[in-house]
């Protein structure tokens, strides 16, 4: 079916796709059906088809790299086919080095990789490097409000730390959107938004959640009838989490 097709019929891209959730709970479904009929002596086979349950992973990173448009995003979700491939393998004995073996050089590489493209990326003139904010942690904690100027875009990088991002001065037009990446390894972000701004959640949780606390706001008059400002979150959280305020 072409896409003006299912533009005509109101169907979307990410409606062909499987959520991540959806593939998240089939796989839990699917372990804790195998894991009854072998305690009820209905399938004794159920230890030699859990070993396959890395496969769970690998759909679930194939949903994310099908739904994402972004380069972002399909990085993530082949990341994450990476490593359900790669725990396949030990789980069938074929790669005899564990996955979680590997697990803090390979955060170690994310995390350099992730400064390593946010520096090119203020240095060639790209949309980041014209960003509201870019505000990097490490054990600690960083800081910033943006005050009276047009909010084009941040990113927010933590491990083991945390960033608090200040936007209720920020200039957003009725209708415009804006992204803000975030990144978090065992640490916790805070965005502040003005009220009535529209946030769009669109990031990967491991052991995280984004979390929003603002009350139900009027529709600013001044807007005149445009959709609000529109606030797009993109990233990966790992242990990690972000709060919503305003």
């Amino acid at each position: 079916m072409r896409p003006d097709h299912l533009r005509r019929h109101g169907m979307s891209r990410h409606a062909r796709t499987p959520a991540p959730q959806l593939v998240i709970g089939v796989s839990i479904m699917a372990i804790g059906i195998l894991l009854t009929l072998d305690r009820l002596d209905v399938l004794n086979a159920a230890a030699r088809l859990l070993r396959y349950w890395p496969l769970g992973v690998v759909a679930l990173g194939a949903a994310m790299a099908a739904r994402r448009r972004d380069a972002q995003g399909r990085i993530w979700g082949f990341g994450w086919m990476f490593v359900g491939v790669w725990l396949l393998l030990n789980s069938l004995d074929i790669v005899r080095v564990g996955f979680w073996e590997l697990f803090w050089p390979f955060v170690m590489i994310l995390v350099g990789l992730n400064l390593v493209r946010q520096t090119l990326r203020r240095g060639d003139g790209s949309r980041a490097s014209h960003a509201s904010g870019n505000l990097f942690a490490v054990m600690a904690e960083s800081k910033r409000t943006v005050a009276g100027e047009p909010f084009t875009g941040a990113s927010m990088t933590a491990f083991m730390g945390g960033c608090v991002l200040d936007l209720r001065q920020a200039l957003l037009a009725p209708g415009q959107e804006a992204v803000v990446d975030v990144f978090g390894l065992m640490a916790g972000h805070e965005i502040i938004v003005p009220a009535g701004w529209n946030v769009v959640p669109d990031v990967v949780n491991f052991l995280a959640e984004v979390d929003d606390k603002r009350l139900p706001a009027l529709v600013n008059p001044d807007w005149q009838g445009a959709p609000p400002p529109r606030l797009v979150l993109r990233g990966f959280l790992m242990m990690a989490g972000t709060t919503i305020k305003s």
